[in-house]
């Protein structure tokens, strides 16, 4: 029975992320794309597989391209597939837990906007 509503709780929470990437994508959620930024990496992760899931007349839209920036946080994510920190904490916590090392970039601006 335990097993049974565990799976019944991971179903509900997968059937809530597609939500998320379908309103990202779809209608532009701005509440979607902000709960997609926060979850990290696995937020990025879900949207890139639902933008690859998609027709292939509708992936050249920019709008789904900025979308996808935003979530990251930097431009042209489409094609790195890279999700980038703002918090210097945040990061070293999850490379530790990862044991990955830690790309510092320290500039003006935002990576998620155009250069002037």
């Amino acid at each position: 029975m335990r097993n049974i509503l565990i799976f019944m709780l991971f179903l509900n929470c997968l059937l809530q992320a597609q939500d998320l990437t379908t309103l990202a994508l779809e209608k532009n959620d701005a509440k979607a794309i902000t709960t997609l930024r926060k979850m990290g990496n696995n937020g990025l992760q879900m949207l890139l597989q639902k933008y690859h899931c998609l027709p292939t007349e509708l992936k050249s839209q920019k709008r789904l391209f900025d979308v996808i920036d935003r979530v990251s946080g930097q431009k042209h994510a489409i094609f790195s597939g890279l999700y980038w920190y703002t918090d210097i904490q945040e990061a070293k916590k999850i490379a530790q837990k990862n044991n990955k090392p830690i790309l510092l970039l320290q500039l003006l601006g935002r990576l998620d906007e155009e250069f002037c």
